[in-house]
């Protein structure tokens, strides 16, 4: 039986972002390969609740963190950019090294970690490391500074710092795990270092359901506490929601999704428009729309909420942004455009009928494609695999 000591920025939750699911689904399945695990991770406030962890890992310890040791943090390391050196604590690190020498490997998710990474390398030359990318900063970061014109000196030289740091600090893990094939080509010059796994994904068994009313919703789904995610809802309000609503007002445009802003909320209830906050059961709500849409333009990765559209057969009208990594074609039910005027058009056609969709074909395609068995087996070769629990 091995032993894994995992770092993360904060508790995985599976109330809480897509990123933490599929944490919860890697640290399950190291589990279930018979490893044990001690977890180590920054609370903030007393908001983690370490007791659903308790039967995947052998041990949960908690470092409280607040935004004095967040700055303290900060001025500690000016070298690092501050995305890196807000959580590279010296407390956080006289954890690992209390509890590394039993650990035959270390797991580390987040870009937030990746400062460890490089220290447990130079402190630590025999432990193997094997380190999960979520999403690549360097491109988040572009996105949003191109988005942006690059008008803001201070900003920009952060951001080279970081593209630098970035490439440098996962050079020192032995396996970079990403969850696509864009981040793997991406990170092509870390070679044979980067494996890929899926995302996981809410799990249904249902079949697809198949809309002849002309009624019902469009949605889109995400954490509206996101930036990436709340500016796009208000984008496709503004720049296609009008015009789809003018032609179909029987159709309603949903808004799902937990902690929305109130420049979000105040569209609710006007032409047509939902903001509905957390839902419970996300995939009886993705079943019901005619459609959903994925308007990004920021962020970077995955968007498994379009994932979760597709695996119950709702097609996905989506920027490119929306649909990074996710290489299924129209047949399969991912419509990419290129601006809100052809994401306008292409809704349209999709409601009229001018373009047939067939939800069960979408649902198997996407299940197949995202398959978390995929990932097991990825998993299986950086840790090995014991005995099953």
């Amino acid at each position: 039986m091995s032993e894994i000591l995992a770092l993360y920025p904060e508790l995985p939750c599976a109330r809480h972002a897509a990123g933490h699911k599929t944490s919860l689904a890697i640290l399950t399945t190291l589990a279930n390969f018979g490893h044990r695990i001690t977890l180590l991770a920054f609370d903030y406030g007393g908001v983690a609740d370490p007791a659903p962890l308790r039967d995947i890992c052998s041990k949960v310890v908690l470092l409280p963190m607040n935004r004095r040791d967040k700055l303290f943090s900060l001025l500690s390391h000016p070298l690092l950019p501050a995305f890196f050196a807000e959580r590279y604590m010296k407390s956080f690190i006289r954890l690992i090294d209390a509890h590394i020498g039993q650990a035959d490997a270390v797991h580390v998710e987040f870009s937030q970690m990746l400062p460890y990474v490089a220290r447990i390398r130079r402190q630590y030359a025999d432990k193997r490391i094997c380190f999960v990318s979520h999403d690549v900063i360097a491109q988040k970061s572009l996105r949003e500074a191109k988005q942006r014109n690059f008008l803001d000196p201070l900003r920009d030289i952060e951001l080279v710092r970081t593209l630098a740091w970035e490439q440098r600090l996962l050079s020192a893990a032995d396996r970079v795990i990403v969850q696509s094939g864009k981040d793997a080509r991406l990170l092509s010059a870390l070679g044979d270092k980067v494996a890929v796994i899926p995302p996981r994904m809410e799990q249904v068994s249902s079949q697809p359901v198949a809309h002849g009313s002309d009624a019902g919703y469009i949605l889109f789904f995400g954490a509206m506490s996101r930036e990436e995610n709340w500016r796009a809802a208000l984008d496709f309000a503004a720049k296609s929601w009008l015009t789809l609503h003018a032609r179909y007002p029987e159709i309603g445009f949903v808004i799902a999704g937990s902690n929305p802003p109130a420049q979000l909320t105040a569209l609710s209830g006007h032409n047509g428009i939902t903001v509905s906050g957390f839902v419970e059961d996300p995939v009886s709500l993705l079943a019901g729309a005619r459609l959903t849409v994925a308007p990004i333009t920021l962020g970077a990765g995955i968007k498994v909420k379009v994932l979760e559209s597709l695996q119950v057969g709702c097609p996905v009208v989506a920027l490119p942004a929306g649909a990074e990594g996710i290489e299924l074609s129209e047949k399969e039910g991912l419509f990419v455009v290129a601006d809100f005027r052809v994401m306008t058009e292409r809704v349209l056609s999709l409601l009229a009928g001018d373009v047939a969709v067939d939800r069960v074909a979408v649902a198997m395609a996407t299940r197949k494609a995202f398959d978390w068995s995929n990932a097991e087996q990825v998993l299986a070769e950086c840790y090995g695999k014991e005995v099953s629990r």
